[in-house]
């Protein structure tokens, strides 16, 4: 007759089946855990599959150009304003390159134009250097670019594109008009370009706010491959760092020149 409970089993039987049971534990346990790898293994794959596909993303992001698929203003170039494509007396070819990032609310910019503006109209007109300038809205606050200083950089890239001639007056009269009056908007800005000879039809594009993503774009590219703060003036690529000395402009572009 068959055995009924472990109390009847021999000493040597209950050994072999604690072992069996022991076997039968180990197995389960070895089961889980490769089951618990496999899922962990997974798991880390997954992340690593998710990581790698942010930081693609985020390299193909940092190598796109700030103005894919925005339209620029005629003449301009990763959002720079080129003042010596317009007719001037001389050739500046091969020149040195100036390069001016100016925020129209940004009272060092204004100092900068104050300083050096007759200047860079001399040099500009005898061909000395290539002038580009190139207006970001760092000080706009508004989060959509409709406060003074998103206003005047869309305002200036209109005039770029509709009446280039009258862009040097115009950018004179933005610092002007935010100088005398910070709470200055629309209405002053378009009375500025009225002074500087814009005319009536390109000054009512204003309100449109046609190049408003332009500037979006021209603040970005700014932030991301220039500087973070205005104004940024380089002479062939180089931080001219102590421009408020006296004639140090002019210095560079002569040092640059040769």
């Amino acid at each position: 007759m068959a055995r009924q409970d472990n109390t009847r089993l021999t000493k040597l039987e209950r050994r072999e089946l604690a072992r069996e049971k022991a076997r039968v534990l180990r197995e389960e346990q070895e089961k889980r855990e490769k089951r618990n790898r496999m899922l962990l293994i997974g798991g880390i794959l997954g992340v690593i599959v998710i990581v790698a596909l942010v930081v693609v993303a985020i390299v193909m992001n940092s190598n796109r150009s700030a103005f894919a698929d925005v339209a620029e203003p005629a003449g301009t170039e990763e959002g720079g304003f080129s003042l010596s494509a317009l007719d001037v007396a001389g050739d500046s070819t091969g020149d040195p390159k100036v390069q001016v990032y100016l925020d129209y609310a940004c009272s060092w910019c204004n100092l900068f134009e104050q300083q050096y503006a007759a200047d860079i109209k001399e040099m500009n007109e005898a061909g000395e250097a290539e002038f580009w300038f190139y207006p970001v809205a760092l000080l706009d606050n508004s989060n959509d670019f409709t406060a003074f200083s998103g206003l005047a950089a869309n305002a200036s890239g209109t005039v770029m594109e509709h009446a280039p001639d009258q862009w040097a007056a115009f950018n004179e009269q933005l610092f002007i008009t935010y100088a005398a009056n910070p709470s200055a908007m629309l209405p002053e800005i378009e009375a500025a370009a009225a002074t500087a000879g814009v005319p009536a039809e390109v000054i009512a594009r204003f309100a449109d706010g046609e190049f408003r993503d332009w500037v979006d774009a021209t603040t970005r590219n700014f932030l991301r491959n220039v500087a973070r703060g205005t104004p940024e003036v380089r002479v062939d690529g180089e931080t001219l760092v102590q421009w408020t000395d006296e004639n140090a402009l002019q210095d560079a572009i002569a040092a640059a020149r040769g």
